[in-house]
């Protein structure tokens, strides 16, 4: 039997518009094996995170296997002895906290509403100064913000010819702030630990190869701001009926890209991807925040 796979979303368009016919109330987050919708009086393959609408029907080829979650939080597991199953909206009203429901209906509404289009405008902001023929693109980190403490932090470049200079200062209302890292790499990328940076702090950084330059800068969130997030996002897991691991990891990363936390969520999507590594659609997840 094939693993579980999670739906990349990347592959649809804009699936939530003002011109649908209906309001969405749930969604399928993981799929094994061949899952339908009926359309008329024929069954479709089924989209990643493709909007449900309340009497739509669903069904699980032999062998198969799909979580639907609805918007408010809670999940049904549907196999071939519950096909074909169809969408109720009492369950959605029916599911969790008010406030929960409305959180995670948010989440999911914005995770289906992303394109690959959409997701190139989440880069960082860096500059880069073009010299001659040669380009060095500055990449990441792709975030400007990040949670305290962090966590190891990449730092990404494309183009230029190595050696690179990296160099990372605290920005300060003062001509040149304090440098906290300054060394020479021949790889087109380097990880610095969290420990480094410091809460309440911003960064500016640069890389250098021999006739080319570019950079750009991030923030590190302070440490009472930080954890509030964090119990947030506890509180919001902890309103899910689901023992579905990664439909949890889905929750948590759409939870960090709503608030703005690309490498937060960068990091629930490697842990996620390391852990389910058979999952090759789960990859698909970090192409919200590094597409180019």
């Amino acid at each position: 039997m094939r693993s579980w796979h999670l739906l990349s979303f990347l592959l649809l368009a804009d699936v939530v518009s003002a011109g649908d016919e209906c309001a969405p109330v749930a969604t399928i987050t993981e799929t094994n094996g061949r899952v339908e919708i009926r359309e008329g009086d024929h069954w479709q393959m089924i989209l990643p995170l493709q909007p449900l609408c309340d009497g739509d029907e669903v069904r699980v080829g032999k062998k198969g296997r799909a979580v639907l979650t609805y918007l408010g939080f809670s999940a049904t597991i549907l196999s071939p002895l519950n096909s074909p199953y169809t969408v109720h909206e009492q369950r959605l009203q029916q599911s969790g906290s008010q406030k929960a429901m409305i959180k995670l209906r948010d989440i999911f509404l914005s995770l289906m509403k992303r394109t690959k289009a959409q997701s190139a405008s989440l880069m960082t902001r860096g500059g880069t100064v073009d010299k001659g023929k040669e380009e060095l693109r500055p990449v990441g980190p792709k975030c400007e913000i990040m949670l305290f403490p962090t966590h190891d932090v990449a730092f990404q470049w494309k183009g230029g010819r190595p050696p690179y200079l990296l160099e990372i200062s605290e920005k300060t209302p003062q001509p040149e702030g304090k440098k906290i890292y300054k060394a020479e790499v021949r790889e087109n990328s380097v990880r610095i630990p969290g420990d480094a940076l410091r809460e309440k702090m911003a960064y500016h950084w640069v890389v250098t190869s021999r006739s080319a330059k570019g950079g750009g800068e991030f923030q590190v969130l302070g440490k009472e701001d930080s954890r509030l997030i964090l119990l947030e996002l506890a509180e919001l897991l902890g309103s899910v009926s689901t023992e579905s691991e990664i439909t949890r990891i889905l929750i948590e990363y759409g939870f960090f890209i709503e608030k703005g936390f690309l490498c937060d969520a960068q990091r629930v999507q490697a842990a996620g991807e390391k852990r389910f590594s058979k999952n090759e659609l789960l990859k698909n997840l970090a192409l919200s925040v590094a597409a180019e």
